[in-house]
């Protein structure tokens, strides 16, 4: 069966109220993106990959088809390098940033760096790097796609799946200098655009319920009092519902734990205890798949997946 998928990025396009100059900014000239929904041409993956996160679709859906065995490879290191990024093998990520930025072919193209540096972003989180450090490798991958990034106008912003890890980290950092409230604006910011700008469910599920955990979990730090801790009860409800509503669980057990922690400090012990086992309950049944390990990590790791 012959995919159109130049019109399919039309209909979503046009769905998500965007004109071509819009949707295209920043990835390719709108004439390119008109080309290729006309099925006159087609992008490169990674353009591809681009206009999908902006369309809130899950790249891995379709863009897959069209690669060639070169990029078959690369694909695999870059898989291999975020699940060492995920289980903290510091020293084999390094070898799999080094060999990626040996590769000509995938380190001229800016999404490709913008990947290989929140990678290494990453890794010097796993690695105790300072925060100042982090941030400053963060900074060069926000600039590496984007002319002129503001970050009070991150709801605004059509964001890749790149982005949105990059702009977390970012938050997490700002949060560990000190900036707290600068964090948590800029997490607020992203959950307002997840839920404003994704359309693809599936996407959605992988993509807002990690920033309600951070957000969470960090507003619980600060809470001193019963509307601080109802607001963080609330919010966790919101991710729960999220987690069902997408059937994607990955961040259901720590909403969960988050939860429990606020229901306990309102004084609900019964409703804490109930919601420890669930999440409990939920971990040990993890256990049972490789693919979803990455639930056993720490909070500052779980903002790399």
């Amino acid at each position: 069966m012959k995919i159109n998928l130049g019109a399919f990025v039309a209909h979503w396009r046009t769905q998500a109220g965007l004109g071509v100059e819009e949707l295209a900014s920043g990835i390719m000239d709108g004439s390119n993106l008109r080309r290729f929904e006309n099925g006159q041409s087609l992008p490169s993956k990674e353009n591809l990959e681009a206009i999908f996160g902006r369309l809130g679709i899950n790249p891995n859906s379709l863009a897959n088809i069209f690669l060639d065995e070169g990029t078959v490879a690369t694909e695999r290191v870059k898989a291999e390098l975020d699940s060492c990024l995920i289980n903290g093998l510091t020293e084999k990520a390094n070898e799999l940033i080094t060999q990626l930025e040996n590769n000509n072919k995938f380190a001229k193209n800016k999404f490709n760096m913008q990947h290989l540096l929140a990678a290494k972003a990453a890794n010097a989180v796993n690695m105790g790097e300072p925060p100042e450090a982090v941030l400053k490798i963060l900074d060069m991958a926000i600039n590496s796609t984007w002319k002129k990034f503001d970050e009070k106008r991150v709801c605004e912003y059509l964001l890749t799946n790149a982005d949105l890890k990059i702009i977390s980290m970012r938050a997490m950092s700002l949060f560990e200098l000190g900036e707290r409230g600068r964090g948590i604006d800029l997490l607020y910011a992203l959950k307002e655009n997840i839920e404003k700008n994704t359309i693809d469910n599936e996407e959605k599920g992988r993509r807002l319920p990690q920033i309600i955990y951070h957000l969470a979990m960090y507003l619980g730090q600060l809470a001193t009092n019963r509307v601080d801790y109802k607001t963080v009860s609330e919010l966790c409800d919101r991710g729960r519902k999220v987690c069902i509503e997408t059937s994607y669980y990955l961040f259901l057990p720590s909403i969960l734990m988050v939860k429990a922690d606020a229901r306990y400090q309102l004084g609900d012990k019964d409703g804490c205890r109930k919601l420890l086992i669930q999440s409990s309950n939920i971990f040990e049944a993890f256990e049972m798949y490789d693919d979803i390990g990455t639930i056993k990590t720490t909070p500052r790791a779980i903002a790399l997946t």
